[in-house]
Parts: C-alpha cells; structure tokens; sequence
C-alpha cells in the first residue's frame, strides 16, 4: 500500500507549537467535542488555558479557510495533524468565544478575589492611619521636635509637615542617638511604653499598610473594566445564537457579571475615599500619588520605626541585667548604690566552682618583716558574680562597682574593715639636695652629711 502524503499550509513555527499544544490533549475526536459542549470533565483549567494561548488569529484563521476552499486533496492526500486539527476547529460554531469563555469561568475566582482584597485592604489601610491614635501621637512628636529644630525661623510653629518628611527621618544623623527617628522613637516610648510596640501586632497599623502596599489600585480599576467588558461581549454573543449546549454557562455568566457590577460600585467608592485621605494628610492635589506610593512611604516609615525600636530595647538590655543583680538581696539588706558585698554578688549568678588559693604566710612575708614593711594581706577569694557583672556592665561606674566589691571580699577575708585606699609601700626619707653656693656648702658640711675636712 502506498503511503499518504501529508499536506501542509501553515508555517513551521506555527505547526510546532501545535504539535507541542496536541501533545497534552487528548484524541482529536474526544477534544473537539469537549470545546463544543466546554466539558471539564475532559478538559481541566490548565488544558484549557493552552487552547485559549493557541487560538488562530485573523491571518491563520483566512489562511486556512482559503486553502479548504481552493486546495482539492487527492487520493493518497491527508492534511497533516496541525492542519487538520485547525480545520476542524473553524468547523465549530463561534469557537473562540467558547473556548475564551470557558477559560474566563475557569479564572473568574481567583481574578475576582484578588481586585476585592485589593480593594479592602487599602480601605483598610486608609482607615487605620486616619483614626489610630498611635499614629498620632508619633505624628504629634515628629512635629514638635521639627518646630523646636526650626525654631527662630519662618519655618517654627508649624501646622502640619509634608508628608515625605516621614522618609527623611531616617536619612538626618543626631549627634548621639543615630538619627532623628532613633530619638522621636525614644522620646514617645518614655512617654508611652509599649505603645509603639503595638503598630506591629497582627493585623495594627504596620501589618495593614505593608499588606495595601502590595496593589495599585488605579491598575486593579482598569483590569476591573476590562473584565466587564470581556464578559458583557460573551453574554451578548450567547443572548443572540441561543446554544441550548451552553444554557448552563450562560446562566453562570450573568451571575459573575452581577458581582463584577458590585465590585465595580464598590471601587467608585474607593476613588473619593482616597481623595479624601490625601487631603486629610495635606497631600498636594496637583501632585497626586498611586496607592502603592502612598502606602509604600507609610511602610518604609513603619520599617524604620520598628528598627529604631529594637535598638533601644538592646540599649535598655545591659541596664535590666544590672537591676536584677540589685535586687538580688532582700529589700532591708540592699546595698546602697555604688556599693556591693560580695554575698550579693554572689547570690546574683548562679554557683560556680571556686579557684584554690593559700591563705596562710608567704614565703616573701619573711623577707618583708626584716625591712620594716608589713606583711601582705591574704589571697583574695573569686568573687562568683564579678564575671556576670563585668559581662552585663560597662563604664566608669560599673568598674568602680568591681572595685568596691573586690575591697569588701579583701577586708572579709582578713577580718579587717574594707580599706578606703590601696596599699602604699613605706616611704623612703628624703635625700638632702646638694648645694648650690659657698655659705650652703659650709652648713652642709656643718650638718655632717658632706666628708669632714681635716
């Protein structure tokens, strides 16, 4: 039997990614009756969105029309996979609305769901920033310390501050706290503390703003409008040929249509609200900001007060530590400040095993008796705590706390008082300055501390 010759019309390229698009398919037969009737349980949501990525255009779809009217196929002719697949698609009335239908059902969930969030969550965020009080009071600081900074000039007793202000406190360096924000930051936790924690809870101001961030709601509008036209131009195709196989779908269509028409309400809505925020912030009406913008600025301000207040809660860690090794005794044997025994410094760390040390006469004692020098008082024991106050503290103050501490042990260990200052050797009696002119000379040898002279 003589082999068929397979004929073609469309251009390599083309024909690959047909031949790629069959692949996944299912038989020719089983597909092209699963377009007619959109049977899902044929075709799944990803078979789906391959048929509408390879749907024919214009051109391809006149291309083949022209060869199925002027091209006779011979007796050993066939037309290849892809052209047959093509022909037989033109064959199915109105196929690219169904199968562009059937792929918009397919997608309208998950397209819908997310302009929705979209929507609430920037009402959301615009509703927090304007009624939190927290928000306010940072707010109100940031423009108390920018009138005390301008001060004496025209730029004092302001209002109010633009709102790019919010990024620039993070950029002015202080002289001793990092930047500006470091130090409204400190100024608003001593005077509230814990609220500023607060902005960052699940669901506060922070949470909210970094989540609006994410849309540009004027881009989520304009995707809105287009699937309302998209689906009002299906509706009206299926309202004029009346396919009885597809009642079922067109039914499913008016209802998605009516909730595109309640989001669509509800982001008229949106417009006015975001108007009216802009201007409750002073925002330039001439100069208008996308809601990513708007809320982009917000976050990266949240972002640097978070930051600020995680340093000073790790500024505060050392000064915690050293008030729990304080209070470590009883309130009626507290020490005074800047004083420690070193039962209290060792009541504050846990107990650790102790170094030997002799106590008894050194062999050097001997020796300094001879010369007249008292002896050396006794070896010091380890102090347990000083290790964990030195680890906790730092300072002049805190060494001046070791040293009390070590003189307390000192004293303990020999029975005697703490001794106010360290230990001096015994002085040496002054030598006598040599002289300087005749009449010195004289009473120097006078004194008997020169030679006598015969």
């Amino acid at each position: 039997r003589q082999k068929a010759v397979r004929r073609q019309f469309l251009d390599e390229q083309r024909r690959r990614q047909l031949w790629c698009m069959l692949a996944l398919m299912p038989e020719p037969r089983l597909l092209l009756e699963a377009i007619r009737i959109l049977n899902d349980k044929v075709l799944g949501p990803e078979n789906v969105d391959l048929l509408v990525a390879n749907l024919p255009g214009q051109a391809e779809e006149e291309i083949a029309r022209a060869a199925i009217r002027d091209i006779q196929l011979g007796e050993n002719e066939v037309w290849d996979t892809p052209e047959d697949y093509t022909n037989k698609l033109l064959a199915v009335p109105n196929y690219a609305v169904r199968i562009k239908l059937w792929g918009f059902l397919n997608s309208f969930e998950s397209t819908f769901s997310r302009l929705a969030i979209a929507e609430s969550d920037s009402r959301a965020a615009g509703d927090l920033l304007q009624s939190s009080s927290r928000v306010e009071k940072l707010l109100g600081v940031t423009l108390y310390v920018g009138n005390y900074l301008n001060g004496g000039t025209v730029r004092g007793r302001a209002d109010g501050f633009d709102i790019d202000t919010l990024a620039k406190l993070q950029e002015l360096k202080a002289t001793r706290q990092g930047t500006l924000l470091d130090f409204i930051v400190g100024h608003v936790e001593r005077d509230c503390p814990g609220m500023l924690r607060e902005l960052f809870a699940s669901g506060a101001e922070s949470c909210s703003v970094h989540r609006a961030r994410r849309h540009k709601m004027s881009d989520a509008s304009d995707e809105l409008a287009s699937l309302i036209a998209q689906a009002e131009s299906y509706q009206k195709v299926l309202d004029s040929q009346a396919f009885e196989e597809l009642a079922d779908r067109t039914r499913k269509l008016s209802m998605r249509l009516q909730q595109l028409y309640e989001l669509r309400e509800t982001f008229n809505s949106w417009g006015p609200r975001y108007s009216a925020l802009c201007s409750w912030f002073r925002m330039d009406p001439n100069k208008p900001r996308s809601t990513d913008e708007f809320f982009g600025l917000w976050a990266s301000f949240f972002d640097g007060v978070k930051r600020a207040l995680e340093a000073l809660e790790q500024r505060r860690q050392p000064r915690a530590a050293l008030r729990r090794v304080f209070s470590a005794q009883p309130s009626g044997q507290r020490p005074a400040v800047g004083e420690f025994s070193a039962a209290a410094l060792a009541a504050s760390s846990p107990a650790r095993p102790q170094r030997r040390s002799s106590v008894g006469p050194r062999p050097d004692d001997a020796r300094a008796a001879a010369r007249g020098a008292p002896p050396r008082p006794p070896a010091v024991p380890a102090l347990a705590g000083l290790s964990a106050l030195m680890a906790v503290t730092t300072g002049p103050r805190a060494m001046s706390v070791v040293a009390t501490a070590t003189e307390a042990a000192a004293g303990a260990a020999d029975g005697s008082a703490p001794r106010s200052s360290p230990r001096q050797s015994p002085r040496r009696p002054a030598r006598s300055r040599p002289p300087r002119s005749t009449q010195q000379v004289t009473e120097f040898h006078q004194q008997g501390h020169g030679p006598r002279v015969a």
